[in-house]
């Protein structure tokens, strides 16, 4: 069985992986003749169950109106004709789109949610219409985190390469914002909207560091993986996955340093996992 039902959104009980592609610098587990080595990192979380199950659908107008200002694929300033529109060759501003919503926590930002919140994750796939459509996000809001060949390139929706039509993956956490980038590089303007497909779980950190091993190795058939949208670090990032979770991730090893992970995962989960999620 697939770890995603028709939605493309965890089952009950499985498992989210969320990984870093960061890499950091550290000892060796082995010691083996080098001091240190590189390494990434992932979170992981086990699905308790979906909120509002069978409910996973909403689909809203871009947030944009007569005063919204993008930037220009070409050159000068575009602005909106009217609400809801994408001018011709033209991409969102520096800090993005947030879509808001009434009698949410933040109404600016719909899938925006504090510390409190340690036992809820969304996991949102949005999908752009028309499908033509660039679509990116910000990790923070207003950090584009896109680059190529190292830092040589920026890349992005308003660039000449490094963006994607149509959908886009990804992990909302608590503490953590982002922003969404919409691009149209038509030669007329159109009215944009986006399709969210989302499931608000229940999740804790798996208190078996078997459990987690094998859903990081990629051993665990019930456990999707999505990555980060980053090529930095972000101090935010760090300092909200700590405020909610208790640390920032456990370290991904390779097969044969299973004892060492063991070890380091049981550690972890004691000296630095908050109680309250470990389940």
């Amino acid at each position: 069985m697939s770890a995603l039902d028709k939605n493309g959104l965890v089952r009950d009980g499985g498992y989210l992986v969320v990984f870093n592609p960061v890499t950091f610098l550290g000892p060796d587990p082995a010691g083996k003749n080098r001091e240190q080595v590189r390494y990434n990192k992932a979170i992981v979380l086990r699905v308790l169950s979906r909120w509002n199950s069978t409910h996973e659908k909403y689909v809203t107008r871009l947030p944009t109106d007569e005063d919204t200002v993008f930037r220009s694929m070409d050159s000068g300033t575009p602005v909106a004709s009217e609400a809801g529109i994408i001018p011709a060759r033209s991409y969102t501003g520096a800090n993005g789109i947030s879509f808001g919503m009434t009698g949410v926590e933040n109404t600016s930002d719909m899938w925006d949610i504090d510390y409190t919140y340690y036992e809820r994750l969304f996991h949102v796939r949005a999908k752009t219409i028309p499908e033509f459509l660039r679509i990116g996000v910000d990790l923070p809001t207003g950090t584009n985190q896109a680059r190529f060949q190292r830092n040589k390139k920026i890349l992005g929706v308003g660039q000449t390469f490094g963006w994607r039509y149509g959908n886009i993956e990804l992990v909302a956490f608590p503490e953590i914002n982002f922003s969404f980038q919409i691009g149209n590089d038509t030669n007329y303007n159109v009215r944009g909207a986006v399709e969210f497909t989302y499931g608000e779980y229940i999740v804790g950190v798996p208190n078996d560091p078997d459990v987690i091993f094998r859903c990081i190795a990629g051993r665990e058939p019930s456990a999707h993986k999505v990555t980060l949208p980053v090529t930095v670090y972000d101090g935010e990032i760090e300092s909200g996955l700590v405020r909610t979770y208790g640390f920032d991730g456990f370290r991904v090893y390779s097969q044969r340093d299973y004892d060492y992970a063991i070890q380091d995962y049981r550690n972890v989960l004691e000296t630095q996992v908050h109680s309250k999620v470990r389940v």
